[in-house]
């Protein structure tokens, strides 16, 4: 069994109740080698930015990220990672802040300390 804490927040984040697209998601996480927290945080914060506006269907691919969306969720996690990459550097591990630069075909990048 995964950690329960990428259950917690990719589900709950999300605001997705099913039990089953919550456990996909995160079996594709952890075969994919994303962090299923970072992911989670990842497309809740996607999601509240679609909901606000700030990004649309023609950002996201066609991908509708509607809060509470399993499809939306699963969907995210089966993303190419042109479209979805998740980073996860500890602090000392990062040497080039200032050197790094997002390509134009990147549409979310999630960078968390870890």
């Amino acid at each position: 069994m995964s950690d329960p804490a990428g259950y917690f927040v990719t589900g709950t984040d999300t605001g997705v109740g099913d039990l089953d697209a919550v456990t996909y998601v995160n079996f594709l996480c952890n075969e994919d080698g994303m962090d299923p927290i970072s992911f989670g945080a990842t497309v809740a914060a996607a999601m509240e930015l679609y909901e606000m506006g700030v990004i649309d269907k023609e950002t996201t691919g066609g991908l509708e990220l509607e809060f509470g969306s399993a499809d939306a969720l699963a969907r995210a996690a089966d993303l190419p990672p042109k479209i979805l990459i998740i980073h996860r550097f500890r602090a000392d591990m990062v040497t080039n802040p200032d050197t790094i630069v997002s390509r134009p075909g990147v549409r979310i990048i999630f960078h968390a300390d870890g």
